[in-house]
């Protein structure tokens, strides 16, 4: 993934933007640009790749890439501040936007989500979900139930419960500014039409 010196390329140009090896981040640099460890990211690379389009062109994105731009842009919401990955900055969205769809449907695939996704084993646990409020869904969290003290379960719970309000006062906040998120769904005007 390191820069290949191009005689071609205009360093003065404003779209110019060196490559860099992302892996040569910092650890604590590469987890806040892609929320995950360099050996996660590459073990990932290896699940993925057989679920990414390869084609034979010369410019083609590799899949490691593909996978940085999208961890990059689920990460800070922006496909412009792809550190780490070996696209120039004058890289079209189109480019970034095929390779976040490529990187989510390998990610979708069975194979791949039913590894790394996992859900409740048994009815009980079902029961427990449903019982604290949580509509079933397949890609919900929900707290673990009857943990003890002091364990990596109990800390998942308050840390859940913390995040659960911030989310709540937050999507409270955004109802009162934004009416038609409602429980009704509707708009409260009827905007003109020209």
């Amino acid at each position: 993934m390191l820069a290949n010196d191009n005689a071609n390329e205009d360093r003065s140009s404003p779209w110019f933007l060196p490559r860099i090896d992302a892996f040569s981040l910092s650890d604590q640099l590469f987890v806040k640009n892609f929320r995950l460890s360099k050996e996660l990211v590459r073990q990932l690379v290896m699940e993925i790749n057989p679920y990414i389009n390869h084609t034979s062109r010369s410019s083609s994105i590799d899949v490691t890439t593909k996978l940085l731009i999208a961890l990059n842009f689920f990460a800070t919401g922006s496909y412009q501040n792809s550190i780490g990955s070996n696209v120039h900055a004058a890289s079209s969205q189109a480019s970034v936007s095929k390779c976040i769809g490529e990187v989510v449907n390998a990610l979708n695939h069975p194979d791949i989500f039913n590894h790394w996704v996992k859900f409740p084993s048994n009815f009980q646990e079902l029961d427990h979900i449903r019982a604290d409020g949580y509509a079933l869904r397949p890609w919900l969290q929900t707290p673990v139930a009857n943990v003890r003290a002091n364990t990596p379960e109990e800390r998942y719970n308050k840390a859940f419960k913390c995040a659960r309000a911030n989310i709540e006062r937050c999507n409270g906040i955004l109802k009162m500014r934004f009416r038609c998120l409602l429980k009704h769904r509707v708009l409260h005007y009827a905007p003109e039409k020209g």
